[in-house]
């Protein structure tokens, strides 16, 4: 399951594009999305672009303390490197212009797979972007033959809830896991069959894909 080069292409020109749910996303103009597997190379970068989304997002909801902390613990340049050499998927979400965000997942072999981050710069929230990646996500996880996907989420994080809804998420359990350092994550737990998720037809397909 580990990832190989591929870049994945589509123009998005104001033109509303079918969503797994059946809603309809509505982009910026001329906003091409790219997507391509980060390497240990993209480490700095994966640092970087983590350090203002979640000083931005997370201000309201974790004490900043915790946020230094995490930013440590997920995204030093060790924990990426073990995680890709363990197979996890990670991949950089670009626009016509720069980089703006990145996910992860683990598509596990037992047909179960986790979301463990997706990520975009303010710039691009509340736009449809992140329908359009999970979109992405699912079909990947499908020809990996993941039958379900979860995902964690802070009981806090409303307005990140309620884009996992959208796309038809189900909330199924929820937790509190101590993540070391005095912290927990108090979350509640997602999930969603691949099954029932339709990849958006209008992007090509990649030339290869960045997960099996």
């Amino acid at each position: 399951m580990e990832a190989t080069p591929g870049v994945v292409k589509g123009e998005l020109r104001w033109r509303t594009l079918g969503t797994a749910t059946g809603k309809r996303a509505r982009l910026a103009p001329s906003m091409m999305l790219t997507f391509r597997p980060a390497t240990d190379r993209d480490c700095a970068l994966l640092r970087q672009l983590a350090e203002v989304i979640w000083r931005d997002c997370y201000v309201s909801i974790i004490p900043p303390k915790q946020i230094e902390y995490m930013l440590v613990w997920m995204y030093s340049a060790d924990a990426v490197r073990n995680e890709l050499a363990e197979g996890v998927v990670w991949e950089i979400i670009s626009d016509h212009t720069e980089d703006v965000g990145f996910w992860s997942a683990t598509l596990g072999e037992d047909g179960t797979g986790k979301l463990n981050k997706l990520y975009l710069l303010p710039s691009h929230q509340g736009q449809g972007t992140g329908q359009i990646v999970l979109s992405r996500i699912f079909d990947l996880a499908a020809k990996c033959g993941v039958r379900e996907m979860r995902l964690q989420v802070n009981k806090s994080n409303v307005r990140a809830q309620r884009a996992y809804e959208k796309f038809g998420f189900t909330r199924i359990d929820e937790g509190i896991f101590e993540i070391g350092g005095g912290y927990v994550m108090d979350d509640y737990i997602f999930a969603r069959s691949v099954a029932s998720a339709t990849a958006l037809k209008k992007n090509p397909k990649p030339a290869s894909d960045a997960a099996c």
